[in-house]
């Protein structure tokens, strides 16, 4: 009987300390859950990414952007999103469009990203489509808005400017957050050309020049898409 006492003991004991060794696990990680992480600067950040840049300053200059960017656009809504799609379903005014919206419907938008309604009878005006996830709706002052919106508008702008003939070839300009903004030219039969972020005039350029001396040609069915991320040059990617 006594032994049975002492074993019972023993299991109490050992039940015991595995109960307090749990609370004290547990009350620390809710303490490593709580802690907030320290906030990094931007020599940190760039350290902690390992981006190798020549030029410090040009590094430091892009991470401000960045974050400055990140900033902005907090307080504007994802267009694909339900919020974005009331808003535009909502919204609507008269005016000059220079590119169309697909968003559900067919609507205009104006040099400053408001949404126009088009007229109803007539034809869909022969403009670039904005599409694509970076795509952003400032709901304060109702219209388009952020970074991939305004490098869309500069490259449209950027094209009209560059020749007539480009311009009405300008088909579609894809805003995608991580590849940047990517066109579409009826030229190409409709391949993706890759430009990226910024250095849109030179771009714009670049692709004036390569379709004028490329002219209608057979070898855009070996292409797979044109690389002009670049400001100096065009990268032609074949199929494989």
């Amino acid at each position: 009987m006594s032994q049975r006492v002492v074993q019972y003991g023993k299991v109490m004991l050992f039940l015991s300390f595995a109960l307090v060794a749990g609370l004290f696990i547990s009350q620390r990680m809710l303490e490593a859950h709580d802690t907030d992480e320290p906030v990094l600067s931007i020599d940190q950040l760039a350290e902690q990414n390992a981006l190798q840049y020549v030029d410090g300053d040009e590094l430091r200059e892009k991470l401000e952007e960045k974050i400055r960017r990140a900033d902005q656009e907090k307080e504007l809504i994802a267009l694909n999103s339900r919020e974005g799609k009331l808003f535009i379903q909502g919204s609507g005014r008269k005016g000059h469009p220079v590119a169309l919206l697909a968003a559900g419907k067919i609507c205009g938008i104006d040099a400053r990203g408001h949404i126009l309604t088009l007229e109803e009878g007539k034809p869909v005006p022969d403009l670039p489509v904005i599409t694509g996830p970076g795509l952003r709706f400032n709901s304060k002052s109702n219209r388009l808005d952020g970074y991939f919106f305004n490098q869309a508008m500069e490259l449209i702008d950027e094209v009209d400017n560059r020749s007539d003939l480009l311009s009405r070839q300008l088909s579609e300009v894809y805003c995608d957050p991580e590849l940047g903004l990517v066109a579409y030219f009826s030229q190409t039969g409709m391949l993706p050309v890759l430009l990226g972020q910024d250095d849109l005039k030179a771009k714009a350029r670049n692709l004036d020049l390569f379709f004028s001396e490329l002219g209608p040609s057979t070898l855009m069915g070996q292409i797979r898409c044109l690389d002009a991320r670049l400001a100096s040059q065009i990268i032609v990617k074949k199929k494989s």
